[in-house]
Protein backbone atom coordinates (compact mmCIF):
# COMPACT_ATOMS: atom_id res chain seq x y z
CA UNK A 1 0.00 0.00 0.00
CA UNK A 2 1.96 3.25 -1.36
CA UNK A 3 1.93 6.31 1.16
CA UNK A 4 -0.79 8.89 1.00
CA UNK A 5 0.35 12.38 -0.21
CA UNK A 6 -0.52 15.62 2.33
CA UNK A 7 -3.21 16.24 -0.60
CA UNK A 8 -4.98 13.03 0.13
CA UNK A 9 -4.53 13.19 3.94
CA UNK A 10 -5.99 16.59 4.11
CA UNK A 11 -9.38 14.97 1.78
CA UNK A 12 -9.78 12.75 3.85
CA UNK A 13 -9.24 14.67 6.64
CA UNK A 14 -11.96 16.67 5.22
CA UNK A 15 -14.59 13.86 4.31
CA UNK A 16 -14.20 12.25 7.81
CA UNK A 17 -15.05 15.75 9.46
CA UNK A 18 -17.94 16.14 7.20
CA UNK A 19 -19.64 13.19 7.93
CA UNK A 20 -18.71 13.81 11.74
CA UNK A 21 -20.81 17.39 11.39
CA UNK A 22 -23.49 15.52 9.81
CA UNK A 23 -23.90 13.16 12.44
CA UNK A 24 -23.31 15.88 15.40
CA UNK A 25 -26.36 18.03 13.52
CA UNK A 26 -28.82 14.42 14.18
CA UNK A 27 -27.28 14.03 17.69
CA UNK A 28 -27.58 17.78 18.42
CA UNK A 29 -31.57 17.27 17.15
CA UNK A 30 -32.26 14.50 19.12
CA UNK A 31 -30.61 16.07 21.97
CA UNK A 32 -33.02 19.13 21.33
CA UNK A 33 -35.84 17.42 21.11
CA UNK A 34 -34.60 15.40 24.90
CA UNK A 35 -34.45 18.20 26.62
CA UNK A 36 -38.17 19.07 25.27
CA UNK A 37 -39.41 16.25 26.53
CA UNK A 38 -36.92 16.42 29.51
CA UNK A 39 -38.86 19.92 30.07
CA UNK A 40 -42.32 18.46 29.60
CA UNK A 41 -41.97 15.50 32.12
CA UNK A 42 -39.82 18.31 34.55
CA UNK A 43 -43.74 20.25 34.29
CA UNK A 44 -45.98 16.96 34.61
CA UNK A 45 -43.84 15.75 37.80
CA UNK A 46 -44.00 19.23 39.52
CA UNK A 47 -47.80 19.90 38.52
CA UNK A 48 -48.74 16.53 39.99
CA UNK A 49 -47.11 16.95 43.29
CA UNK A 50 -44.71 13.78 42.97
CA UNK A 51 -40.98 13.55 42.17
CA UNK A 52 -40.89 10.27 40.33
CA UNK A 53 -42.43 8.70 37.96
CA UNK A 54 -42.37 5.11 35.58
CA UNK A 55 -43.43 4.23 32.20
CA UNK A 56 -43.27 0.50 30.16
CA UNK A 57 -39.48 1.36 29.55
CA UNK A 58 -38.06 3.58 32.39
CA UNK A 59 -38.88 5.14 35.04
CA UNK A 60 -37.83 9.21 35.74
CA UNK A 61 -37.26 10.90 38.84
CA UNK A 62 -36.16 14.34 40.04
CA UNK A 63 -32.72 15.02 41.66
CA UNK A 64 -31.82 17.73 43.39
CA UNK A 65 -28.40 19.22 44.10
CA UNK A 66 -26.95 22.60 45.33
CA UNK A 67 -24.94 24.73 42.90
CA UNK A 68 -23.20 28.06 43.78
CA UNK A 69 -23.68 31.34 41.44
CA UNK A 70 -21.11 33.85 41.91
CA UNK A 71 -22.80 37.29 42.72
CA UNK A 72 -20.08 39.36 44.12
CA UNK A 73 -16.38 37.87 42.73
CA UNK A 74 -14.53 39.94 44.81
CA UNK A 75 -16.93 39.63 48.50
CA UNK A 76 -16.12 35.80 47.25
CA UNK A 77 -12.11 36.06 46.78
CA UNK A 78 -12.25 37.69 50.00
CA UNK A 79 -14.05 35.54 52.32
CA UNK A 80 -12.51 32.57 50.44
CA UNK A 81 -9.04 33.78 51.23
CA UNK A 82 -9.93 35.59 54.71
CA UNK A 83 -10.96 31.81 55.56
CA UNK A 84 -8.31 29.63 53.73
CA UNK A 85 -11.06 27.86 52.51
CA UNK A 86 -8.87 27.64 48.70
CA UNK A 87 -10.40 24.04 47.80
CA UNK A 88 -13.94 26.38 47.22
CA UNK A 89 -11.55 26.90 43.95
CA UNK A 90 -11.42 24.50 40.94
CA UNK A 91 -7.64 24.27 39.85
CA UNK A 92 -7.95 25.61 36.47
CA UNK A 93 -5.56 28.64 34.66
CA UNK A 94 -6.68 30.78 31.49
CA UNK A 95 -4.18 30.32 28.86
CA UNK A 96 -4.46 33.30 26.91
CA UNK A 97 -3.88 35.88 30.71
CA UNK A 98 -1.28 33.05 30.86
CA UNK A 99 0.12 34.01 27.27
CA UNK A 100 -0.26 37.93 28.02
CA UNK A 101 1.47 37.37 31.38
CA UNK A 102 4.42 35.56 29.99
CA UNK A 103 4.83 39.09 27.03
CA UNK A 104 4.67 40.51 30.77
CA UNK A 105 7.16 38.93 32.06
CA UNK A 106 9.94 37.21 29.99
CA UNK A 107 11.42 34.71 32.70
CA UNK A 108 7.80 33.35 33.46
CA UNK A 109 5.98 32.46 36.54
CA UNK A 110 6.86 30.16 39.52
CA UNK A 111 5.53 27.16 39.23
CA UNK A 112 3.60 26.99 35.80
CA UNK A 113 5.67 25.45 32.68
CA UNK A 114 4.27 25.99 28.84
CA UNK A 115 3.68 23.42 26.64
CA UNK A 116 2.82 24.00 22.60
CA UNK A 117 -0.59 22.42 21.92
CA UNK A 118 -0.40 21.94 18.00
CA UNK A 119 -3.43 21.22 16.02
CA UNK A 120 -4.53 21.47 12.59
CA UNK A 121 -7.04 23.86 11.05
CA UNK A 122 -9.29 22.10 7.92
CA UNK A 123 -11.07 24.51 5.64
CA UNK A 124 -13.50 23.92 2.68
CA UNK A 125 -11.87 24.95 -0.84
CA UNK A 126 -14.05 27.17 -3.23
CA UNK A 127 -14.69 25.04 -5.67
Amino acid sequence: MAERTIGQLIDAMYRVREMRKAKQKEVDELKAKQNQVEAMLMEALTKQGTRKGEGKLASASISTNIQPVATDWDKVKKWVLRHKELELFQKRLSAPRYRELLEERLRGIPGLDSYEQRTINLHKLNS
